[in-house]
């Protein structure tokens, strides 16, 4: 629910819109810069130099994910208004077992609880809707499987302002935002991950990122 930090997390986000500078403002990771410049620009036709079929290996810290993080989200604020829900801060914390758990404050309208609506969590529906434009806290673990260049992403927890959101509402929030990728995607379902990407390899406080060099 906190955007498309879920979502394949930083790297996602720049295909979802997210541009490399903000005025002045460039990213504070370089490293983590090239390697989404790297993945977006990873394509048949489009590779340069590179070798095609040779498999690049990127890692991060935990605390270069953040600082990523935190400077793509200034980069949103500075976009467009009036968005169905904004993400006023996240972060991440890399843990064993391929498992992530993400904290954040987010506001969210009533045009993007519509879509969500359910009369078999009416109840929790309800509440969401008492918070609507406020500041809200957000609780996310998941365990991320990715390999040979596909990914299946397991909810464990989700929370907004300390409710648990019953599985459900969960998988309709994630069919949601999954359709409003650019291209849309089921993040219900096994992910084809695009650009390359082989491996997503989470470790306690580093993430590993394989990415196969696409032919011309």
């Amino acid at each position: 629910m906190i955007k498309t930090a879920f979502l394949i997390f930083a790297f996602l986000a720049p295909q979802a819109g997210a541009t490399a500078t903000t005025g002045k403002s460039a990213a504070p990771v370089p490293g983590f810069q090239a390697a989404v410049d790297f993945v977006k620009k990873n394509k048949p036709g489009n590779t340069g130099a590179q070798k095609a079929g040779a498999v690049r290996s990127f890692s991060f810290t935990e605390s270069e994910l953040n600082s990523y993080i935190t400077w793509w989200i200034q980069a949103q604020a500075a976009g467009k208004k009036n968005k169905s829900m904004t993400v006023k801060s996240a972060s991440i914390c890399l843990k064993d077992a391929q498992t992530l758990a993400l904290t954040g404050v987010a506001s969210f309208s009533a045009a993007f609880l519509k879509p969500l609506r359910s009369d078999s969590d009416s109840f929790v529906m309800r509440k969401l809707g008492e918070y609507l434009t406020m500041d809200n806290s957000v609780e996310l673990e998941c365990r991320v499987s990715a390999d040979k260049g596909v990914a299946v992403v397991n909810t464990l927890k989700l929370k907004v302002k300390s409710i648990p959101l019953p599985d459900a509402l969960v998988q309709r929030t994630l069919k949601m935002i999954g359709d409003k990728q650019r291209p849309p995607m089921d993040l219900t379902k096994p992910i084809n991950l695009p650009n390359g990407i082989q491996k997503i390899e989470i470790l306690p406080r580093k993430l590993v990122l394989g990415v196969k060099t696409l032919k011309s």
